[in-house]
């Protein structure tokens, strides 16, 4: 009788220290590193790694339709947070507009750059940022060649943010797409350069 009982033993000590325990207390512990991260009940602090009371096991992001919000997978232009590493566009090159779809900005602290070229004094530009507004608002900006913002974009809808920029001077300008705070999301982005004011007719570049 008396091994029998030492023998179980172990198996009470590994029950104890089992961390999917739904009894774990209030102390915070190491987030796991396969999802979930964390048992039901917590969640993983970004900052600190640690698993936390309250929330849930999903991952780290805004919540949209019920669904866990998961980041578009943009690295193969990243890093572009800066201007001396901003994205080049074929603008004016190749093109006149360019198209970039997936894109993220995750984490909140994340910018997307993109440069442009204006070649004749006069041309007008507009910017089309594509997203979800409700799940949260990203901000749009144009930036001259010293990286000065000369305008910012405003929501038309719910899905749509958009910039227009008219009588450029010729040289580099920079398409800045950015969060406040505590804000991620995806997007697509248009940029364009015309003739005609506020380049009216575009929507998307084919």
């Amino acid at each position: 009788m008396i091994r029998s009982a030492l023998s179980a033993l172990p198996l009470l000590g590994l029950l104890a220290c089992n961390p999917y325990n739904p009894d774990l207390g209030d102390h915070p512990f190491k987030c796991g590193t396969d999802d979930p991260k964390c048992p039901d009940g917590y969640s993983c602090d970004p900052d600190t790694n640690f698993c936390e009371r309250g929330g849930t096991s999903a991952p780290d992001a805004a919540i949209s339709d019920g669904e866990p919000f998961v980041c578009n997978d943009d690295h193969t232009i990243e890093p572009n947070d800066m201007i001396s590493n901003a994205t080049t566009t074929p603008i004016p090159d190749a093109k006149d507009c360019v198209e970039y779809v997936s894109l993220a900005i995750c984490p909140d602290t994340d910018k997307d750059l993109y440069r442009f070229r204006v070649d004749t004094t006069g041309k007008n530009m507009k910017t089309i940022v594509n997203t979800n507004v409700g799940a949260g608002q990203l901000t749009l900006r144009v930036l001259n060649g010293s990286g000065n913002a000369i305008g910012s974009g405003l929501p038309i809808d719910t899905a749509h943010i958009e910039i227009v920029i008219n009588n450029l001077a010729t040289g580099n300008y920079y398409v800045e797409v950015a969060a406040p705070p505590g804000v991620q999301n995806n997007y697509n982005l248009d940029i364009f350069t015309c003739d005609d004011t506020g380049c009216a007719t575009e929507t998307t570049c084919q």
